[in-house]
């Protein structure tokens, strides 16, 4: 089972309360995991994106090369997209605080 351990309010949260991301998301790991045995869930495999980011940032550079090849105009960067104003707004918009 896929855990996101790591996103925007995570990491604001984490410095909100001066711990790092892996000790602010155990509790909520942990309570999840409670939870599960509760329900008598069988006990997933865990697999936590801040054990990935490497893999992932060379999977989106690879797509990255590939839509160059074929529709640079069409195909925003993630640099590009981190850079960008508009995307900062919209997402200010879109996601709550």
């Amino acid at each position: 089972m896929n855990i996101t351990d790591v996103d925007d309010k995570i990491i604001r949260n984490s410095a909100r309360d001066g711990v790092t991301v892996q000790q602010y998301t155990a509790r909520f790991t942990k309570a999840f995991l409670e939870d599960s045995a509760t329900l008598s869930i069988e006990q997933p495999v865990l697999v936590r994106a801040t054990e990935h980011i490497p893999e992932m940032a060379d999977f989106i550079s690879e797509l990255e090369k590939k839509a160059s090849r074929t529709a640079p105009t069409m195909v925003p960067t993630i640099s590009g997209l981190q850079n960008s104003p508009d995307t900062a707004s919209s997402r200010k918009r879109i996601l709550p605080g």
